[in-house]
């Protein structure tokens, strides 16, 4: 018993009449007859002969219309469907399936040739083109049959692919209207000359650029420019270029860098700094920038520098004898008596104080100069290509520096009577009547 014991107890007996497995005996032969050997050793999961099983359809149950996919695996065989209800013939037999290229047999390209509801350009395929990736599912396609596709794209000639994700900023063929100067694309935008930086501000866009004839400005399409110190350089007294006239007395011991700038405005030409000055201004007060101070008609004889010595004997000649500043107390203020009112008339002109080939400017010619400024104000004088600086000026009557960084002038040839005219700017600016005693600074303009 469980407990271990031996003790045991009989509870009758019964006769086995038959054996139970015998009662199959008789169907037995039946058990092998349809198995399939499937080329494995294991007898027990032999493929089955379907062909007498009911439910089973006639193609499949043989065996005999697998179509061999070529791989090393017998159990996944294609099946020859061409006698399947419901399978469209085209695929039925696998003939139509095109080849990709590629090492998986089980995506291949379908020839859709004869299918119902696939567009002809599409159906065999030979209308793809390849975009030489290795993706054999994003092929271009020409699509010059299909309907509703613009006739510029539908054969991919037009369209330049820049290899992002966006269609919309495909690459265009562009022409340029060399009367305006736009350019076109090719799908109809016309563009202005201003470049697109790509920031959101519509101000500071790159501009095309040109060149002035002296080679020392650029100029931006907007209207600005570019001032390139240096240039000129070589055209400077003794260097090749323009020379001062005989007997000019430089203040500082070496004449006037003579250095080009272009007003893109006016076209006018100038000196990029004012007479005796020895650098072109980098600041409304930079000192180097003020130059000497000039009363009108007056050659270069030393009464121009700032700590010259003062006379009060008026000349009666064009050049005084002296180097002196001549100050005027009485009217018409004026340093010589009497009067010549051409003294400083065109780049001939007596006593014309600057290099050979420049003159005194106009009152008109420093009006044009302060109508182009970007303000009409100092400010507007330093943002110009001639940079003017707050140099101040020299008191007729008593011969004092006045207004040094507060206020400046440019000396002009033009005579109202016997007041001169100049331009002055601080807060603001304009052309007025000064006396021919007060000393004020040059700048020369190209004849």
């Amino acid at each position: 018993d469980f407990l271990g014991g031996m003790t045991w107890v009989v509870m009758g007996t019964s006769q086995l009449m038959s054996v139970p497995y015998a009662l199959y005996a008789k169907t037995a032969e039946n058990v092998t007859n349809d198995l399939i050997d499937d080329a494995d050793a294991d007898p027990t999961n032999e493929l089955q002969d379907w062909s007498n099983l009911p439910g089973i359809p006639a193609e499949l149950a043989d065996g005999t219309d697998d179509v061999d996919d070529a791989d090393a695996d017998p159990t996944n065989e294609l099946q020859d469907w061409s006698n399947l209800p419901g399978i469209p013939a085209e695929l039925a037999d696998g003939t139509d399936d095109v080849d990709d290229a590629d090492a998986d047999p089980t995506n291949e390209l379908q020839d859709w040739s004869n299918l119902p509801g696939i567009p002809a350009e599409l159906a065999d395929g030979t209308d793809d083109v390849d975009d030489a990736d290795a993706d054999p599912t994003n092929e271009l396609q020409d699509w010059s049959n299909l309907p509703g596709i613009p006739a510029g794209l539908s054969d991919g000639t037009d369209d330049v692919d820049d290899a992002d994700s966006d269609p919309t900023n495909e690459l265009q063929d562009i022409s340029t209207d060399n009367t305006s100067g736009n350019i076109t694309l090719s799908n109809g935008t016309t563009l202005t000359l201003n470049v697109d930086d790509a920031d959101s501000d519509a101000t500071n866009e790159l501009q095309t650029l040109s060149v002035s004839a002296v080679g020392d400005t650029l100029y931006l399409q907007n209207g600005g420019f570019v001032i390139i110190p240096g240039l000129s350089v070589a055209n400077a007294s003794g260097g090749g270029g323009g020379t001062y006239p005989t007997g000019s007395v430089f203040c500082n011991g070496s004449p006037t860098t003579i250095v080009d700038v272009t007003n893109p405005t006016t076209g006018a030409i100038w000196m990029d700094r004012n007479l005796g000055a020895t650098q072109a201004a980098t600041s409304s007060t930079d000192a180097d920038a003020y130059g000497d101070l000039y009363q009108w008609g007056r050659f270069s004889d030393g009464h121009q520098c700032r700590t010259s010595a003062t006379t009060s004997t008026l000349s009666s000649i064009d050049i005084p004898a002296h180097g002196d500043f001549i100050v005027v107390v009485t009217s018409p203020y004026a340093w010589r008596s009497p009067q010549n009112v051409n003294l400083w008339q065109g780049v001939n002109g007596t006593n014309n104080p600057c290099p050979s080939g420049y003159r005194i400017p106009t009152e008109a010619e420093l009006e044009a100069e302060r109508l182009s400024w970007s303000s009409n104000d100092a400010a507007g004088a330093m943002a110009s290509p001639l940079k003017s600086p707050l140099a101040g000026y020299r008191h007729d009557s008593s011969g004092a520096i006045n207004n040094v960084g507060s206020k400046g002038w440019l000396q002009s040839s033009t005579l109202s009577g016997s007041w001169l005219r100049n331009l002055a700017f601080n807060s603001s600016a304009g052309t007025g009547n000064n006396t021919q005693a007060h000393a004020f600074s040059v700048r020369c303009i190209k004849d």
